[in-house]
């Protein structure tokens, strides 16, 4: 598996998925605990999930707003942030490339020309509610 946990404190701060990761079957990087959900699918032609739909969470409360960027393509760096707002690590991520935050906070660097995508959990809060910058 080539998925690398940042921590500080005994904390997990992120995940980072790298484009080497090649683990048929379907794979979790994210565990059962986390808000978040980051599954890596490698099937062969042919198999298929069943149709089904995802149902709704009856309540959800003081969820943390984890979010994720995948490298479609260059190359950026990431200060990742402990719950502490201390700059705790600094990550290069080039294409093919997924980090999952799952706590604290990050700068992110553009290193090369090029594109990523963010997925994040929304609604959208507006911009008093949306973030605190560290910087």
């Amino acid at each position: 598996m080539t998925v690398e946990k940042i921590e500080s404190e005994g904390e997990l701060l992120a995940l980072v998925l790298r484009s080497s990761f090649n683990t048929p079957g379907l794979n979790f990087i994210s565990n059962e605990t986390h808000t978040f959900q980051v599954g890596f699918h490698k099937r062969q032609k042919g198999h298929r999930y069943r149709a089904h739909v995802t149902l709704p969470f009856k309540e959800a409360k003081n969820v943390n707003a984890n979010k994720i960027y995948y490298v479609k393509s260059g190359k950026i760096g990431i200060d990742v942030y402990n719950k502490n707002n201390k700059k705790v690590g600094y990550i290069t991520l080039s294409e093919g490339d997924l980090i999952q935050f799952v706590s604290g906070g990050h700068g992110v660097d553009i290193l090369e020309n090029g594109e990523f995508i963010e997925i994040k959990q929304g609604p959208y809060r507006g911009s008093e509610e949306d973030k605190r910058f560290l910087e």
